[in-house]
């Protein structure tokens, strides 16, 4: 299991989640922490995401997705800290890292 697919779940228990992410990437855009076009992506995905099911099925999708076009956006996903600490526990203690 890794962190996206269990995101998901979260999403669809509390799709309030879907504004904290939207909060946290306002924090990265007023602080210009991140690139642009980078934020702008993200705002759109979440928008979306928030103003409708099929966005936040597209959202769903995109979290599940293990291509490498997804794996680049989800590179700078706005969703640190939504998790619960027992589910990041659960999450890390079964991760393998190959390096």
């Amino acid at each position: 299991m890794n962190l996206f697919p269990a995101l998901v779940v979260e999403i669809e228990r509390n799709p309030g989640l879907l504004l904290q992410a939207r909060d946290t990437l306002g924090y990265w855009e007023k602080n210009q922490l991140a690139p642009k076009n980078r934020m702008e992506e993200w705002r759109t995905i979440l928008d979306k995401a928030i103003q409708s099911e099929a966005g936040r099925r597209a959202l769903n999708a995109l979290l599940l997705d293990e291509s490498e076009a997804a794996k680049r956006i989800k590179d700078f996903a706005p969703f640190a800290g939504l998790l619960p600490r027992e589910t990041r526990r659960k999450v890390f203690s079964t991760c393998v890292y190959d390096h």
